[in-house]
């Protein structure tokens, strides 16, 4: 969390600490204290999302807690996929061999868990964030997305051909 305000964006420190974050892939949670955009928000930091606790202090620094614990669940969450050796793979093998129906084949999901890995690595690498490692795992969620987007048309493609000869 950085604490924005015109004296704290006059300092190196301030500058010095959030480009270190960057280096380091840590996500940043701007709050804007006093100032206005202009003068409290590093130009590093121009287009992220920030809570501005300016007006409404209560509420925003509630909205604050809040996303700083979605955070640190999904960190939590990412941390015990890797450690449990949940991977996308393992979801698709174990999926195909059960040798699903036409029907589960078109509402096929992943688990809560590797949704919200995607997320993660959508999310860093919007902010182009994203380490090399990360990189990799990426990448490879769009290949496997894409083989499943392509089998899914094709389950219903086969789904409606079935409909109109019955």
């Amino acid at each position: 969390m950085v604490i924005l305000s015109p004296e704290a964006n006059q300092t190196d420190s301030i500058h010095s600490q959030i480009g270190f974050a960057q280096k380091i892939s840590l996500r940043i949670f701007p709050v804007i204290a006093r100032g206005d955009e202009w003068s409290a928000i590093p130009k590093v930091l121009i287009g992220t999302q920030m809570i501005d606790v300016r007006a409404n202090h209560e509420a925003r620094m509630k909205r604050l807690v809040e996303l700083i614990d979605a955070h640190l669940r999904t960190q939590k969450e990412t941390l015990l996929s890797v450690e449990y050796g949940v991977s996308i793979e393992d979801e698709i093998y174990s999926f195909l061999l059960s040798r699903p129906t036409l029907e589960q084949i078109t509402t096929f999901h992943l688990s809560d868990v590797l949704e919200k890995r995607m997320s993660y690595l959508l999310d860093r690498n919007r902010n182009q964030t994203l380490t090399d490692a990360e990189r990799i795992e990426f990448d490879k969620y769009f290949q496997i997305e894409h083989f499943m987007r392509g089998l899914k048309i094709r389950a219903y493609g086969r789904l409606n051909k079935q409909k109109t000869d019955g």
